[in-house]
This record gives C-alpha cells, structure tokens and sequence, in this order.
C-alpha cells in the first residue's frame, strides 16, 4: 500500500512540473512572425513556426536562482540558423518576453502560460 501512495504521488508530483505555454513574436519590421509552444517549467524545450515557414526548436531553462527571474536558450532552424536567446519570467513562471538573434536579425517574442 505504501509504494501505491508513493507512486501516485510522484506521478502528481512529476504532472505539475510540466506546463505548456504558447510563444509569439516578431522581428523589428514586423514582416516576419512566429507562433509556437514550450512545455517545462524551469526547463524544457520549445517549437516555433513563422509565417515564412521558418520553423524552430530548442531548450530553456532558467537561471539557477529563482528569484532573479530570467533564463536563457539555445534553438536550432530549419533553415540553418541557430543561436542564443535570452528572456525575462513574470508573474511567478506565468508569462514573460525575450530576444533572439535569427540570421543576424533581432527577434522580440512573449510566452504565456496556455489555459
């Protein structure tokens, strides 16, 4: 009986640690957009997709001390390009926004947790 307990409660446990949050942005322009999603929670992996067919994925995580709010990434496109990304947490893990460099071009984009 105690290894069900156990068990379930890890399984619940594990569940709340995954949160799904959709991610939208923009370059300085506007002529290109993107929308996609992350899962994780101070760590995870991300998809995106622009409205030129550019599509993108990655890993984020957040700094080791939570309280300082931001966190950083690394993605990978289809079209060869790849980079860092940098971005802010707000409303505790709710929602925030960032910055990336894609093929030299500046990249603004915000995340929020889906409902």
């Amino acid at each position: 009986m105690k290894i069900h307990v156990l068990i379930c409660g890890a399984a619940l446990a594990l569940s709340g640690c995954q949160n799904q949050f959709e991610i939208t942005g923009t370059n300085a322009n506007g002529t290109e957009t993107f929308k996609g999603s992350a899962l994780g929670f101070q760590a995870g992996k991300f998809n995106i997709k622009s409205n030129k067919g550019r599509k993108c994925k990655g890993r984020f995580e957040s700094a080791n001390d939570l309280a300082s709010g931001y966190g950083k990434g690394n993605f990978v496109c289809t079209d060869g390009n790849e980079g860092t990304f940098w971005f802010n947490i707000e409303e505790n893990y709710k929602s925030g926004n960032g910055v990336a460099y894609i093929g030299g071009e500046k990249f603004r984009f915000k995340y929020g947790k889906q409902t």
